[in-house]
């Protein structure tokens, strides 16, 4: 963000099966997080809430893609 702090966005991204299955491409957005201070990041010292919410947007968007959502 330029001034000590990050945002971590998450994307749906889609490659190329065939020729270029590393390639990763934008396809869409999902979201992001609070801002969070470079120095906890680099760290890897977010808090337990923080990394809570990284790991049920994570999990939550899996489940969403693969049709595993309940109703």
């Amino acid at each position: 963000m330029g001034n000590g702090k990050s945002r971590l966005f998450f994307d749906d991204v889609t490659s190329d099966k065939q020729n270029a299955p590393t390639q990763w491409a934008h396809n869409y957005f999902y979201t992001f997080t609070p801002d969070l201070e470079n120095d906890a990041i680099d760290e890897m010292q977010l808090t337990s809430k923080q990394y809570e919410q990284i790991g049920m947007a994570v999990v939550a968007r899996l489940l969403a893609l693969n049709g595993r959502v309940k109703k």
